[in-house]
């Protein structure tokens, strides 16, 4: 496969990503920094999405190259909503509490792979202070022996976030699921 780009009118093609994690040692994003998004979702219809502002973030791979950490701390307060009345209130008091617990953290050490595009992994993710277990499934975008480029998914019931750690969405916000979506570009 050449690099050359291709002649008008033709599709690219990528090669697909190698097996396997990186090379073992510590990644962070690249670019922007990873994302990490909130969309209260009800049916097939999303009522609300949202944004955090990343602090920190890492990819750990062992040095036996086939098991990974992961750990993305993000500020809640940094939250950013489609409807801005509506994340002010998520993040209130009855919601995420970002004046008090001002930290939402994802974090991971048993990254598996499915096959040659996705990981899956439980992960625990810490809202209000208080965590609560969620099982990611990643797809993997790009990977070369130093760079992984992965798009996490996990979803929580409504119901199930308030019982774990009382986060309650705005009346003005049905929704049945809560998902996380992560993207990175770990080098």
């Amino acid at each position: 496969m050449s690099n050359d780009s291709p002649a008008s009118g033709a599709t690219a093609r990528l090669a697909p990503p190698r097996d396997g994690l990186p090379r073992p040692g510590s990644y962070r994003a690249a670019g922007g920094g990873p994302i990490l998004e909130i969309a209260a979702r009800l049916g097939p219809l999303t009522t609300l999405r949202g944004r955090f502002a990343a602090l920190e973030d890492s990819l750990v791979v062992e040095d036996a190259g086939d098991r990974a950490a992961l750990l993305l701390e993000a500020s809640a307060p940094s939250l950013r909503t489609t409807r801005p009345l509506a994340g002010r209130r998520l993040l209130g008091r009855r919601g995420l509490d970002a004046r008090n617990h001002g930290l939402v953290r994802l974090q991971t050490d048993q990254i598996r792979l499915l096959d040659h595009a996705q990981w899956q992994f439980p992960a625990q993710l810490t809202l209000r202070g208080t965590q609560v277990d969620i099982t990611m499934t990643a797809r993997v975008a790009a990977r070369t022996a130093d760079r992984i480029a992965l798009i996490a998914n996990g979803e929580i019931s409504s119901s199930a976030l308030r019982r774990r750690c009382s986060a309650r969405l705005p009346r003005s916000v049905p929704a049945t699921r809560i998902r996380f979506t992560l993207a990175a570009d770990f080098r």
